[in-house]
């Protein structure tokens, strides 16, 4: 979840906070597939979220790549007025255990990955236009970078890095800091060194394949 600091105070959680340090993980399903795709059907430019993607792609994506959907819907975002006024965007994670159709099969006959409910089904972004317009105009950014910033902090919840709730700090930057300003102050609008390491060590035992059109068989757990 992004949000606008100056309204109300707005978590699922309660944390402390503290200095500003690297995100910590949120222990999600993760995605089996080193592509994944997303589907926009809100009002905003996609500009903004195709950089965003293209911004974590520069650090990672010789292990996963974030790109706008040619056939599947790994990540689907749309938008949401009913959102909190301070709450720019969220995610929420649906693991195959969410009526895939493959939950506890293999993926195919050449990896028999089992797909349960530590693999990724598909992630749903929920974007707030009118929040995202009226923030970008408080921080002296276009809609496009606000956009690009929001999505950027989101994609990092779809790979498994949960926000920063310390006190943002220029000299060890996230883009999971849950405070949007911050990244204005420090002038960034993508992942950090920080947020690269994290989700590099989330992934670092999880088995990534190459996506090839193949029907889930058999039975696991």
């Amino acid at each position: 979840m992004f949000r606008r600091p100056s309204l109300l105070f707005i978590a699922f959680q309660v944390f402390t906070l503290s200095a500003s340090a690297c995100p910590g993980q949120l222990g999600w399903a993760k995605y089996i597939w080193n592509e994944i795709e997303w589907t926009y059907s809100g009002s905003l430019n996609t500009t903004g979220i195709e950089n965003g993607g293209a911004d974590w792609n520069s650090y990672v994506g010789y292990r996963i790549t974030i790109n706008p959907s040619g056939f599947s819907e790994d990540i689907q975002i749309s938008d949401d007025e009913g959102l909190p006024q301070d709450v720019l965007a969220q995610t929420q994670m649906f693991s195959q255990a969410y009526d895939s159709g493959c939950y506890l099969k293999y993926n195919d006959s050449n990896y028999y990955i089992c797909l349960n409910a530590s693999v990724a089904f598909y992630a749903a972004i929920q974007m707030h236009p009118s929040a995202i317009t009226a923030d970008a105009a408080a921080a002296g950014w276009t809609v496009d970078q606000d956009v690009e910033v929001t999505t950027s902090h989101e994609f990092g919840h779809v790979l498994d890095l949960d926000d920063d709730m310390g006190i943002g700090t220029c000299y060890s930057p996230t883009i999971m800091n849950y405070d949007d300003p911050y990244p204005s102050m420090c002038n960034f609008l993508g992942p950090q060194q920080c947020d690269v390491s994290e989700m590099l060590s989330a992934y670092s035992t999880w088995t990534v394949i190459t996506w090839e059109p193949a029907e889930c068989f058999g039975s696991c757990n």
